[in-house]
């Protein structure tokens, strides 16, 4: 059995994952609120880890996630903790 991995559909859905961060981001820094936790997919080839990168650097570290929260992160961990800058 030969298994295929679409990159383009890939590319896809981890663009729209980083979407789906920004605009609840965006959602809860409108109402004040300083953290959010985001639920992300597994499997669309992005770890906990890249997609914190991704979002600090798309935010320039507006949206970021503190360390203390980093810690308790795991490779396959599907709930990661944003902080928003004021």
């Amino acid at each position: 059995m030969e298994i295929r991995i679409n990159k383009d559909a890939q590319e896809r859905q981890q663009r729209e994952e980083l979407n789906r961060v920004i605009v609840r981001a965006k959602t809860y820094a409108n109402a004040g609120v300083e953290f959010f936790e985001f639920k992300r997919q597994i499997g669309i080839g992005l770890s906990p880890y890249e997609l914190i990168q991704i979002v600090e650097k798309e935010t320039n570290s507006t949206v970021f996630c503190e360390q203390r929260f980093k810690v308790t992160l795991k490779e396959f961990c599907d709930t990661i903790t944003f902080t928003i800058k004021k």
